[in-house]
Protein backbone atom coordinates (compact mmCIF):
# COMPACT_ATOMS: atom_id res chain seq x y z
CA UNK A 1 0.00 0.00 0.00
CA UNK A 2 1.58 3.43 -1.04
CA UNK A 3 1.72 5.54 1.97
CA UNK A 4 2.91 9.11 2.42
CA UNK A 5 6.28 9.67 2.83
CA UNK A 6 8.27 13.18 3.80
CA UNK A 7 11.97 12.82 4.23
CA UNK A 8 13.38 16.14 6.13
CA UNK A 9 16.06 17.76 4.01
CA UNK A 10 17.47 20.92 3.77
CA UNK A 11 15.04 22.54 1.41
CA UNK A 12 12.28 20.85 3.32
CA UNK A 13 13.43 22.73 6.49
CA UNK A 14 13.08 25.87 4.29
CA UNK A 15 9.79 25.25 3.11
CA UNK A 16 8.52 23.99 6.58
CA UNK A 17 4.85 23.12 5.34
CA UNK A 18 3.39 19.32 5.32
CA UNK A 19 2.27 18.63 1.59
CA UNK A 20 -0.89 19.64 0.78
CA UNK A 21 -3.10 17.45 -1.15
CA UNK A 22 -2.11 14.22 0.21
CA UNK A 23 -4.50 12.29 2.02
CA UNK A 24 -3.49 11.03 5.76
CA UNK A 25 -2.84 7.41 5.04
CA UNK A 26 -4.88 4.37 6.68
CA UNK A 27 -2.23 2.47 8.71
CA UNK A 28 -1.08 -0.98 7.71
CA UNK A 29 -2.40 -4.05 10.08
CA UNK A 30 1.00 -3.95 11.87
CA UNK A 31 2.60 -0.56 12.44
CA UNK A 32 6.52 -0.45 12.46
CA UNK A 33 8.80 1.96 13.32
CA UNK A 34 12.69 2.38 12.33
CA UNK A 35 14.41 4.85 14.45
CA UNK A 36 14.88 6.93 11.20
CA UNK A 37 10.94 7.30 11.35
CA UNK A 38 8.84 9.71 12.51
CA UNK A 39 5.14 8.62 12.77
CA UNK A 40 2.09 11.04 13.27
CA UNK A 41 -1.26 10.35 13.83
CA UNK A 42 -4.53 12.63 13.61
CA UNK A 43 -7.71 11.33 14.87
CA UNK A 44 -11.32 13.08 15.09
CA UNK A 45 -12.43 12.86 18.57
CA UNK A 46 -16.29 12.95 17.31
CA UNK A 47 -18.41 10.24 16.83
CA UNK A 48 -17.15 7.71 19.31
CA UNK A 49 -20.16 6.76 21.58
CA UNK A 50 -20.15 3.28 21.47
CA UNK A 51 -16.72 2.95 21.97
CA UNK A 52 -16.57 5.30 25.08
CA UNK A 53 -17.14 2.39 28.04
CA UNK A 54 -14.32 0.27 26.38
CA UNK A 55 -11.78 3.69 26.00
CA UNK A 56 -12.62 5.03 29.51
CA UNK A 57 -12.27 1.19 30.93
CA UNK A 58 -8.48 1.50 29.48
CA UNK A 59 -7.70 4.30 31.08
CA UNK A 60 -5.98 4.64 34.90
CA UNK A 61 -7.29 5.31 37.54
CA UNK A 62 -5.68 9.09 37.47
CA UNK A 63 -7.21 9.31 34.22
CA UNK A 64 -10.49 8.44 34.93
CA UNK A 65 -10.62 10.90 37.65
CA UNK A 66 -9.40 13.89 35.45
CA UNK A 67 -12.14 13.17 32.94
CA UNK A 68 -14.80 13.17 35.58
CA UNK A 69 -13.47 16.63 36.59
CA UNK A 70 -14.80 18.23 33.17
CA UNK A 71 -18.47 19.66 33.53
CA UNK A 72 -19.36 19.58 30.03
CA UNK A 73 -20.28 16.39 28.78
CA UNK A 74 -18.32 16.73 25.70
CA UNK A 75 -15.06 18.00 26.87
CA UNK A 76 -15.15 14.78 29.03
CA UNK A 77 -15.78 12.94 26.02
CA UNK A 78 -12.92 14.27 23.95
CA UNK A 79 -10.69 13.84 26.85
CA UNK A 80 -11.61 9.61 27.21
CA UNK A 81 -11.19 9.54 23.38
CA UNK A 82 -7.76 11.57 22.86
CA UNK A 83 -6.42 9.60 25.73
CA UNK A 84 -8.16 6.48 24.99
CA UNK A 85 -7.02 6.97 21.56
CA UNK A 86 -3.19 7.64 22.66
CA UNK A 87 -2.38 4.02 24.52
CA UNK A 88 -4.01 2.36 21.63
CA UNK A 89 -1.93 3.90 19.50
CA UNK A 90 1.17 3.47 21.57
CA UNK A 91 0.10 -0.17 22.52
CA UNK A 92 0.04 -1.07 19.06
CA UNK A 93 3.94 -0.25 18.76
CA UNK A 94 4.94 -1.34 22.52
CA UNK A 95 3.17 -4.89 21.46
CA UNK A 96 0.61 -4.13 24.79
CA UNK A 97 -2.85 -4.15 25.64
CA UNK A 98 -4.36 -0.04 26.37
CA UNK A 99 -4.80 -0.67 30.15
CA UNK A 100 -1.12 -1.99 30.58
CA UNK A 101 0.45 0.95 29.69
CA UNK A 102 2.21 2.92 32.25
CA UNK A 103 3.11 6.70 32.48
CA UNK A 104 5.29 8.96 34.24
CA UNK A 105 6.40 12.18 34.42
CA UNK A 106 9.89 13.02 32.84
CA UNK A 107 12.67 15.60 32.58
CA UNK A 108 10.53 19.30 33.13
CA UNK A 109 7.25 16.90 33.55
CA UNK A 110 7.08 15.36 30.50
CA UNK A 111 4.91 12.19 30.06
CA UNK A 112 6.97 9.28 29.06
CA UNK A 113 6.22 5.71 29.13
CA UNK A 114 7.75 3.31 31.90
CA UNK A 115 7.85 -0.33 33.14
CA UNK A 116 8.31 -2.84 31.05
CA UNK A 117 6.33 -0.83 28.06
CA UNK A 118 9.14 1.85 28.96
CA UNK A 119 12.31 0.14 27.11
CA UNK A 120 11.46 0.11 24.03
CA UNK A 121 12.62 3.40 23.48
CA UNK A 122 9.21 5.12 22.48
CA UNK A 123 9.05 8.47 22.54
CA UNK A 124 6.08 10.41 22.05
CA UNK A 125 3.33 13.61 22.58
CA UNK A 126 -0.20 14.06 22.13
CA UNK A 127 -1.79 17.41 21.71
CA UNK A 128 -5.69 17.94 20.91
CA UNK A 129 -8.18 21.13 19.97
CA UNK A 130 -11.54 20.93 20.01
CA UNK A 131 -12.48 17.92 17.28
CA UNK A 132 -8.66 17.04 16.12
CA UNK A 133 -5.79 15.06 18.19
CA UNK A 134 -2.44 15.28 16.76
CA UNK A 135 0.01 12.16 17.84
CA UNK A 136 3.56 11.77 17.24
CA UNK A 137 5.73 8.91 17.87
CA UNK A 138 9.59 8.41 17.09
CA UNK A 139 12.37 5.91 18.72
CA UNK A 140 15.18 6.97 20.38
CA UNK A 141 14.60 10.97 19.59
CA UNK A 142 12.55 13.75 21.34
CA UNK A 143 9.23 14.85 19.41
CA UNK A 144 6.93 17.94 20.52
CA UNK A 145 3.86 18.77 18.78
CA UNK A 146 0.96 20.81 18.97
CA UNK A 147 -2.49 21.17 17.39
CA UNK A 148 -4.80 24.32 18.00
CA UNK A 149 -8.15 25.18 16.04
CA UNK A 150 -7.99 28.84 14.73
CA UNK A 151 -10.01 30.75 16.42
CA UNK A 152 -10.63 34.36 14.38
CA UNK A 153 -11.73 36.52 17.90
CA UNK A 154 -8.81 35.52 19.84
CA UNK A 155 -6.67 38.78 20.65
CA UNK A 156 -4.20 37.58 18.92
CA UNK A 157 -1.83 40.59 19.41
CA UNK A 158 -2.28 40.96 23.25
CA UNK A 159 -1.45 37.36 23.40
CA UNK A 160 1.56 37.22 21.08
CA UNK A 161 3.00 40.54 22.85
CA UNK A 162 2.73 38.43 26.05
CA UNK A 163 3.98 35.16 25.24
CA UNK A 164 6.16 35.14 21.88
CA UNK A 165 9.80 36.08 21.64
CA UNK A 166 9.92 39.17 20.10
CA UNK A 167 11.05 37.62 16.39
CA UNK A 168 7.73 35.95 16.00
CA UNK A 169 5.66 38.97 17.40
CA UNK A 170 6.92 41.10 15.12
CA UNK A 171 6.36 38.96 11.94
CA UNK A 172 2.57 39.72 12.72
CA UNK A 173 3.22 43.61 12.81
CA UNK A 174 0.83 44.57 9.42
CA UNK A 175 -1.84 41.73 9.21
CA UNK A 176 -5.33 41.76 10.41
CA UNK A 177 -8.26 39.34 10.12
CA UNK A 178 -7.39 35.41 9.02
CA UNK A 179 -4.12 36.38 7.92
CA UNK A 180 -3.19 37.68 11.66
CA UNK A 181 -5.18 34.70 12.82
CA UNK A 182 -3.76 31.94 10.88
CA UNK A 183 0.35 33.44 11.43
CA UNK A 184 -0.56 33.98 15.21
CA UNK A 185 -1.71 30.33 15.53
CA UNK A 186 1.36 29.04 12.99
CA UNK A 187 3.79 31.04 15.94
CA UNK A 188 1.76 29.48 18.96
CA UNK A 189 2.12 25.90 17.75
CA UNK A 190 5.24 26.33 16.36
CA UNK A 191 6.77 27.81 19.84
CA UNK A 192 4.74 25.16 22.04
CA UNK A 193 5.63 22.38 19.97
CA UNK A 194 9.36 23.28 20.39
CA UNK A 195 9.04 23.68 24.23
CA UNK A 196 7.49 20.08 24.64
CA UNK A 197 10.46 18.61 22.32
CA UNK A 198 12.93 20.17 24.15
CA UNK A 199 11.13 20.06 27.86
CA UNK A 200 11.66 23.73 28.04
CA UNK A 201 8.50 25.53 29.53
CA UNK A 202 6.63 22.20 30.38
CA UNK A 203 6.26 22.71 33.98
CA UNK A 204 5.69 26.37 34.07
CA UNK A 205 2.08 26.04 33.46
CA UNK A 206 -0.17 29.08 31.94
CA UNK A 207 3.45 30.89 31.79
CA UNK A 208 4.68 28.84 28.82
CA UNK A 209 6.83 31.11 27.28
CA UNK A 210 9.93 30.19 24.82
CA UNK A 211 12.67 32.64 23.32
CA UNK A 212 13.48 32.40 20.04
CA UNK A 213 16.25 29.47 18.81
CA UNK A 214 19.47 30.05 18.10
CA UNK A 215 20.43 29.39 14.67
CA UNK A 216 22.69 26.04 15.62
CA UNK A 217 19.92 24.78 18.49
CA UNK A 218 17.04 25.18 15.68
CA UNK A 219 19.07 23.13 13.24
CA UNK A 220 19.15 20.13 15.86
CA UNK A 221 15.57 21.19 16.54
CA UNK A 222 13.81 20.91 12.80
CA UNK A 223 10.44 22.46 12.31
CA UNK A 224 7.75 21.10 10.23
CA UNK A 225 4.13 23.17 9.89
CA UNK A 226 1.81 20.50 9.31
CA UNK A 227 -2.48 21.46 8.22
CA UNK A 228 -4.16 18.48 9.65
CA UNK A 229 -7.65 19.90 8.61
CA UNK A 230 -9.62 23.75 7.92
CA UNK A 231 -9.46 26.07 10.48
CA UNK A 232 -6.60 24.25 12.33
CA UNK A 233 -2.49 25.09 12.68
CA UNK A 234 0.01 22.36 13.98
CA UNK A 235 3.63 22.40 14.69
CA UNK A 236 6.35 19.22 15.04
CA UNK A 237 9.43 19.63 16.21
CA UNK A 238 11.98 16.76 16.31
CA UNK A 239 14.98 16.65 17.69
CA UNK A 240 17.73 15.40 14.88
CA UNK A 241 18.14 14.92 11.28
CA UNK A 242 17.47 12.31 8.87
CA UNK A 243 14.54 10.87 9.65
CA UNK A 244 11.32 10.39 7.47
CA UNK A 245 7.63 11.70 8.27
CA UNK A 246 4.77 9.21 8.35
CA UNK A 247 1.22 10.44 8.39
CA UNK A 248 -1.42 8.04 9.84
CA UNK A 249 -5.08 8.73 10.41
CA UNK A 250 -7.02 6.67 13.25
CA UNK A 251 -9.63 4.88 11.97
CA UNK A 252 -13.17 6.53 11.70
CA UNK A 253 -16.62 5.31 13.56
CA UNK A 254 -17.71 2.16 12.17
CA UNK A 255 -14.10 1.26 10.19
CA UNK A 256 -14.01 -2.00 9.92
CA UNK A 257 -10.75 -2.45 11.24
CA UNK A 258 -8.69 -1.03 14.41
CA UNK A 259 -5.32 -1.10 15.54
Amino acid sequence: MATEATTVSDDCLKRPYSPEGVPWACPPASVGLSDREVHVWRACLNGHARRLPALLAGLSSDEQARAAQYRSWKDRVRFIAAHGFLRKILGAYAGAAPAQLRFRRGLHGKPELCGPCGEVALRFNMSYSSDFLLCAVARGRRVGLDVERIRPDLPAVAVARRFLSPEAFAALRGLSGGKLARAFFEAWTSMEARCKATGEGIDSGPKLSCAAPRPREASRWPLLRLRPAPGYAAALVVEGHDWTLRRWRYPQPGAARNI
